[in-house]
């Protein structure tokens, strides 16, 4: 019995209807690989589950399988937003009574770049209604090589009339060159049916055309082949054949290809359709601005497309250039160009390539060498220029430090992606909020944040698909992992597949923490699941890896678990990005708050993100878990700035005005602060220097600490060399233990000459105790702040600076009247943890203040 349809077929009739082309398919199984002939398609109905029946909601038929050729694909757009007629419109705007020139744009440009070629076409458009569609190459946008004699192509669809193909030529109107004029409208008609759907009959005739001969030189260059008056288009066939025209300019693999297990399409918005056709000639270099999940590697793989096509480019002459090691290897994968880190990229010669492709250029970094200007060298080293593109989301930068990118004022041409077409509704209105806050908080320099609060004012969604979104706070790793078994358990039960997965930790560390329990969570739900890193993208089985190496990769299904930045200023940038990797669902699982911590404004995780979380070592000192960094806190406490008697050239309190006052305290731990009260309180009462006492008196009144976070503040007295050596290498080996660096860790010492003094000694003794343990200790100075060794230097040039653990040692001025001032100035230095460490020599030494206090 045939098969009967009334009205548009729905999804699931879609996945059905393919079988029934099954034959015809297996055919071309060798010209479409990408298609999996033995797929067994009413199993995929029950494979997906629920989800095929929530996107049948949602989705609307563009293409049906059913209605179309045997090799055409199923194309679907959303619900209520823009469809196919829509782009159609957009695109193709028709006006009765008239042929039009479109797009416009593009034919304005090309009228004043080719004097004489408008007045060539407007000889060969007669009283024509219909269109005349200007491309660069349509040999390109039908996948084939562009000859470099060819000044365009204009394709007439037109009421009444052969679809007619016009390719210009400056010089060439040979044989050959009619020869590739016919190849191309052979290879427009096979898409137009093929990719399209278009089921009427149609011709594409070519037509070969001269700038600066006459009309009738050119007409006999025309095919002498003659089509019955049944292949004119007719008014009604029109728009059908228009919008076939839209599928093959704008179709792309649908993401769902992979989910359900045979092919779909989806289609370009208007506007990366639009970035996509820029004349590379004229446009060698651009920065694009995406939102999170507009589409940028999808356009950047496709300008990678095009300018093999376009510039007849060997994959070899081509990079693309990424941070991350997983994106690299996905787009490897694709065949199409040379693909690499950012490290790999500074560190080797690219004497072959020609044109360069910057991915998630936001999270580069500038420390291994200047990535930028060896990009442009490299494209601008040749006869003639490259193509030099950068794609980047300010809003998903993961870390604070500089990325080697031009000042954002510098930035042109710039074109800018505002609709999201990967997230669900649910998450998109999530990561609508925390782009919103980003933007509104301003945390990072030289990003620029007007013309980011301008994108988000025109940010849309788009389409209509439902999913999930979820938090849960205050959990320990055990009711994390076993929350994430038992969702994952449900998806599997559900269709879902282990590929559709991907579990996000804060950080590599934090991955391999978590990958045992995991397993152990999972076999209680009876799943012997294996693990795969986000660089087996391609692999079957769920993802567990950092949020940063996921960074421009997706799945349906992701898990954050405890996405909680070591730099706050980049907390919501984080939530962000692993908010933004997720298709249809997402889960964030956030672990305990340390005891009384209150946090900041709440939100979708904002305020829930502890500095400290108790890891006792084994001397009983509390440790922190891992941070790459101190938070950014720049607030002095108040008199540490006035270290010397001698004037600073200052006017004179009294003259200081306007004045604003910062009294909150927002770097040091609560130990530490303590510390720096008492400091303070002792430096206003004996007004030993000449400070303003009184307003400092007004100001410690008010001050106070902005958090309850815990630490370590502790004195050791009448130390030998060797002791105090023995002291530093023991806590050094638990910081390095739990996970810190030598850049987390600075050695104070009173001043200059004391540290060169004590270095000969210290230094040596340092290294060879850490070698026993096995451990490199690298030693710079406060002028080297942002490398990556133990900071060893005096007290005053260290000042502004900060580390999470700070060793003072000897910290005894040689004027007496500033020996608070200083031991304020070393105290306030710490973030986290502050020893001070004195010699027999100070140990009669009056201290007034420091008493040992620990956690």
């Amino acid at each position: 019995m045939p098969y009967m349809s009334y009205g548009p077929p729905t999804l699931q009739e879609e996945v059905g209807q393919e079988e029934a082309g099954q034959r015809h398919r297996m055919a071309m199984e060798e010209e479409h690989p990408c298609v999996d002939l033995n797929t067994n398609y009413p199993d995929v109905v029950v494979k997906v589950g629920k989800v095929i029946f929530d996107l049948a909601e949602v989705l609307k038929t563009e293409l049906s399988v059913s209605g179309a050729s045997p090799l055409s694909k199923t194309v679907f757009s959303n619900k209520g937003l823009t469809c196919l007629s829509d782009l159609r419109k957009s695109l193709f705007p028709m006006y009765s009574n008239r042929i039009t020139y479109t797009p416009e744009i593009l034919t304005k440009g090309l009228f004043s770049e080719y004097p004489g070629l408008e007045n060539l076409m407007n000889k060969q458009m007669e009283d024509f209604q219909g269109l005349l569609i200007f491309s660069r190459s349509w040999a390109f946008d039908v996948g084939l090589q562009k000859d470099q004699h060819v000044v365009c192509d204009a394709l007439l669809i037109a009421t009444g009339k052969h679809p007619t193909l016009y390719t210009v030529t400056e010089k060439d109107c040979s044989v050959n060159m009619f020869e590739y004029a016919r190849q191309t409208a052979r290879a427009l008609k096979q898409k137009l049916v093929n990719v399209g759907g278009y089921t009427q009959r149609v011709c594409v005739i070519p037509h070969l055309l001269q700038l600066g001969t006459n009309e009738e030189g050119n007409t006999e260059l025309g095919l002498q082949v003659k089509y019955p008056a049944s292949y004119n288009v007719s008014q009604k066939d029109i728009t059908k054949l228009l919008n076939s025209l839209v599928i093959i300019l704008l179709g792309f693999r649908s993401f769902l290809s992979d989910s359900l297990g045979c092919e779909f399409f989806n289609l370009l918005t208007v506007k990366q359709y639009e970035i996509l056709s820029k004349d590379l000639h004229k446009c060698r270099k651009l920065f694009i601005y995406g939102l999170p999940g507009t589409g940028k590697t999808i356009v950047a793989l496709k300008i990678i497309e095009k300018i093999r096509h376009m510039f007849c480019c060997h994959s070899d002459e081509i990079l693309y250039i990424c941070e991350n090691q997983p994106l690299k290897e996905f787009v490897r994968g694709k065949g199409i160009c040379q693909s690499v880190t950012r490290v790999t990229f500074m560190s080797k010669n690219f004497e072959k390539v020609k044109h360069i492709v910057v991915d998630e250029a936001q999270n580069f970094r500038a420390e291994d060498g200047l990535w930028y200007s060896k990009a442009e060298d490299i494209t601008q080293s040749h006869n003639e220029p490259g193509v030099f593109w950068i794609f980047l989301d300010y809003l998903q930068t993961s870390h604070p430090y500089k990325s080697g990118l031009p000042p954002a004022r510098q930035h042109d041409p710039v074109e800018s992606l505002t609709k999201v077409i990967r997230n669900s509704r649910e998450i998109y209105g999530n990561i609508k909020r925390q782009m919103e806050r980003i933007v509104q908080d301003e945390k990072l320099g030289d990003v620029p944040y007007v013309h980011l609060k301008n994108m988000l004012r025109k940010a849309t969604c788009g389409h209509n698909v439902s999913g999930d979104y979820t938090i849960k706070r205050n959990l320990n790793m055990k009711e994390i992992a076993n929350d994430v078994a038992r969702q994952c358990f449900s998806y599997l039960q559900n269709g879902y597949s282990e590929k559709d997965i991907a579990i996000l930790c804060r950080t590599d560390k934090d991955t391999t923490k978590y990958e045992d329990i995991l397993k152990r969570e999972m076999r209680k739900f009876k799943l012997n699941i294996v693990f795969q890193a986000a660089d087996e993208i391609q692999g079957k089985h769920i993802t567990l890896d950092s949020i940063r190496r996921f960074s421009g990769l997706k799945r349906s299904i992701v898990f954050g678990v405890n996405p909680v930045p070591t730099q706050k200023e980049i907390s919501d940038n984080l939530l962000l990005c692993v908010a933004s990797r997720a298709n249809l669902h997402l889960h964030l699982l956030f672990e305990k708050i340390p005891s009384g911590y209150s946090g900041g404004p709440q939100g979708h995780g904002a305020g829930l993100f502890p500095e400290l979380r108790g890891a006792r070592g084994n001397t009983g000192v509390a440790i922190p878990q891992a941070r790459s960094k101190a938070p950014t806190g720049r607030i002095r406490p108040v008199g540490h700035t006035k270290m010397v008697e001698p004037a600073l050239g200052l006017p004179h309190p009294s003259e200081q005005y306007p004045q604003e006052w910062l009294i909150k305290r927002v770097r040091n731990a609560t130990q530490i602060y303590a510390v720096m009260a008492q400091e303070m309180e002792t430096i206003v009462r004996n007004q030993q220097i000449d400070i303003p006492h009184q307003r400092l008196r007004m100001l410690l009144d008010e001050a106070e600490c902005a958090h309850p976070l815990s630490g370590v503040s502790k004195v050791e007295r009448n130390l030998e060399e060797d002791e105090i050596v023995t002291y530093m290498v023991e806590n050094c080996l638990q910081y390095f233990q739990n996970g810190y660096s030598g850049k987390d860790i600075a050695i104070l010492y009173s001043t200059v000459k004391k540290k060169d003094k004590y270095r000969h000694v210290l230094q040596p003794k340092m290294e060879n105790e850490m070698k026993n343990f096995k451990l490199d200790a690298d030693f710079t100075t406060a002028d080297d702040v942002l490398g990556y060794g133990i900071v060893l230097d005096s007290i005053r040039h260290f000042s502004g600076l900060e580390r999470s653990f700070v060793f003072g040692i000897n910290p005894v001025p040689t004027q007496e009247e500033i020996s608070n001032n200083l031991l304020l100035c070393v105290a306030s230095r710490a973030n986290l943890q502050l020893h001070l460490l004195y010699g027999r020599a100070q140990s009669t030494k009056k201290l007034t203040v420091v008493h040992s206090q620990t956690d």
